[in-house]
């Protein structure tokens, strides 16, 4: 029996299934990748759930910047997905509007590119 199971956050179809499922490692990773998708305040049903990175969009980059933004994602997403043990951040803002974000977490290591 897998520790988490998780839908697809896009509901791919999958010929196994109806909707793609995922589990464990797997599953934890689609659920960051969705909560980095969904700016904080864009879910009617859970308004408070997903990013505020947002803000950040139009500050100047820079380390301040990035340290910001690992802070947020370090102390947010954790409140929002359960299961989710977060041992270190890293965001690099590659462009205005996009970063790279790196999180070591409990059951592996997500790696992505955003954009806010």
């Amino acid at each position: 029996m897998a520790y988490i199971d998780e839908f697809d956050h896009l509901i791919e179809l999958s010929p196994a299934t109806e909707i793609k499922k995922y589990e464990d490692e797997d599953a934890l990773w689609d659920r960051i990748a969705e909560w980095l998708e969904t700016p904080q305040g864009t879910l009617a049903d859970l308004p408070g759930w997903g990013h505020n990175l947002i803000a950040m969009k139009h500050e100047p980059q820079g380390i301040d910047l990035e340290v910001m933004a690992e802070m947020s994602i370090a102390y947010k997403m954790p409140q929002d997905i359960a299961n989710l043990v977060i041992g270190s951040v890293k965001v690099e803002f590659t462009e205005i509007d996009h970063c790279r974000v790196i999180i070591n977490h409990s059951l592996g290591v997500f790696e992505e590119t955003i954009s806010l």
